[in-house]
């Protein structure tokens, strides 16, 4: 089994590249479990008023100074040039399919437990939602592709 979970591909330059090391990994049989942020919660930046900042897909670098970090958000640093790169979800599942592994399930995660961005709407649940209209959009996907049997 490979897993791989928040805030990994954004990271990857080439998402076929990494999806074809981890289908190389698995044995036969064996699956990749991905669990990411949705590439359309990460492209808001702010919701009141709703600023969109960051493409949904496309793989360009996108690149900005930053003095923090994710894993400490009250540490500053000195700044830095970060670069990130966005994939839309039919861009990794095709990059999936692509590296030989066959899809069994793709699911669109309205809520999480989390906040990962600062920029989600806490419901009486204690769950994290992004608020669009009447409804929500996602913020989390999962993803699971299951290598070939062998012959």
């Amino acid at each position: 089994m490979v897993v791989a979970t928040y805030g990994v591909l954004c990271w990857i330059a080439d998402p076929g590249a990494w999806m074809r090391g981890a289908a190389s990994a698995l044995r036969p049989g064996g699956s990749l479990v991905l669990v990411d942020l949705h590439p359309a919660c990460q492209a808001v930046a702010t919701l009141d008023p709703l600023v969109v900042d960051w493409p949904y897909g496309g793989g360009e670098p996108h690149r900005e100074t930053v003095t923090g970090t994710y894993a400490d958000p009250g540490l500053r640093l000195p700044a830095q040039e970060s670069v990130q790169y966005p994939h839309s979800i039919g861009e990794i599942v095709t990059a999936a399919a692509a590296a030989g592994l066959t899809i069994k399930h793709l699911g669109e995660h309205v809520a999480a437990e989390f906040d990962p961005r600062g920029i989600l709407v806490p419901g009486e649940d204690g769950r994290y939602r992004l608020p669009f209209g009447d409804s929500h959009l996602p913020v989390l996907y999962s993803l699971r592709a299951v290598a070939p049997d062998a012959p």
